[in-house]
């Protein structure tokens, strides 16, 4: 699977109040009918698209967008410098049966 978003990205307070965000704070992106449904946080993007992955499947997701470096709250986090690769740590507990690629554009 692959999926794509450009557009707003934001930051909001966590409404799991720290447990799943050490700053405590979610991102979310801004759809363009969020006047009527709101944001599409984090834990929402986590949930529907990573989560619910199966065993063997594959997602590949590239989010441009402000605050779109944990957008989908992924169990690791790679940071790559100057194409220099820095560290590979855990960074939430949330974990998925599928494999899960997310490049973020900002």
């Amino acid at each position: 699977f692959f999926l794509h978003f450009s557009g707003h990205g934001t930051q909001i307070t966590s409404a799991m109040r720290n447990q799943n965000e050490p700053d405590g704070l979610d991102e979310a992106i801004v759809p363009c009918d969020y006047d009527e449904s709101g944001l599409i946080t984090d834990d929402t993007i986590f949930r529907h698209c990573a989560r619910a992955l199966p065993s063997g499947a594959r997602l590949t997701a590239l989010m441009d967008c402000c605050h779109s470096g944990s957008l989908m709250d992924l169990p690791f986090c790679a940071t790559v410098s100057d194409s220099t690769f820095i560290s590979y740590s855990p960074s939430t507990t949330n974990m998925c049966a599928g494999d899960v690629v997310m490049i973020s554009g900002c």
